[in-house]
């Protein structure tokens, strides 16, 4: 306790009748205490609990949440409620997307990545996430889908800061895909190699052995043969599926198609 801060004691209760008498300085702001309140009511689970907010004990039906900078000097001797956070409207029925793009040789080489997380109503989401990249003059694709849903709830997480972190936590199942192919380019076949000349692969020795008997060679295996291609892989898995979102950084704006990070939010149809 800080030097010359007195020390003040409230109670803080859920509404299923577990309570916890919470005792700290004074001037402790109620967003502060959120760790140790959820402690001593037994919420705090691997690091994460639900995401609570606070009511007056004798708090009419629709009053609005006591705010997180009201200090414990000014809840001394009172009770409180502690309520969890269901449906915030800053996440309810809306649709989350960032969307990064890099081509290089004018799109001979290119990566890009599109995620859209939509949150419902009634606690459900939707989640796709895709990832794909080509070299065109290697003949190289590769494509990385997953699809997800499952049920999502509001929660604060245990960082490693001073406060708990708020997020959005996901949990269900997802349909994941991963698909690589190669096609043949002149890279991997000998015979489309350009030689200095112009005229394709030859050695000047054959040339001269050609000359002296009139007769054409025969090509040598090298020469005939196309380099073996990779073996292509289409792989589809579904499995369970966890995921979660730090609050700040879902309402970080969008970089631009070209810059990782940020997010673009809309609002979904009722």
């Amino acid at each position: 306790m800080a030097e010359g801060v007195a020390e003040v004691t409230f109670e803080v209760s859920l509404l299923s009748g577990t309570a916890a008498s919470i005792s700290c300085p004074a001037d402790a702001s109620l967003g502060s205490l959120v760790r140790d309140i959820g402690l001593k009511l037994g919420l705090m689970k691997e690091k994460a609990m639900p995401s609570l907010f606070f009511l007056p004990s004798s708090a009419e039906t629709g009053a609005e949440p006591l705010q997180e900078t009201v200090t414990a000097g000014e809840l001394a001797n009172q009770s409180i409620l502690a309520g969890v956070h269901s449906e915030p409207e800053w996440c309810t029925q809306k649709c989350f997307r960032k969307y990064w793009i890099h081509g290089r040789h004018c799109g001979m080489e290119e990566d890009s990545e599109d995620f859209v997380l939509k949150l419902y109503a009634g606690g459900k989401f939707t989640y796709s996430a895709k990832y794909h990249s080509h070299d065109a003059e290697c003949g190289y694709n590769y494509d990385r889908s997953m699809d997800a849903s499952g049920t999502w709830q509001l929660i604060r997480r245990d960082v490693g800061k001073e406060d708990l972190e708020e997020a959005l936590y996901l949990e269900g199942t997802t349909t994941n895909r991963t698909v690589t192919k190669h096609s043949r380019t002149y890279y991997n076949d000998y015979n489309d190699w350009p030689s200095e000349s112009g005229s394709g692969c030859s050695d000047s020795e054959d040339d001269e052995e050609e000359e002296e008997d009139h007769t054409p060679k025969k090509q040598t295996q090298k020469q005939t043969q196309a380099v073996e291609l990779p073996r292509g892989k289409d792989e589809t898995v579904t499995e369970g599926f966890t995921l979660s979102f730090a609050k700040e950084v879902l309402l970080t704006s969008d970089a631009g198609m070209h810059k990782r990070g940020g997010w673009t939010v809309t609002d979904l149809p009722p």
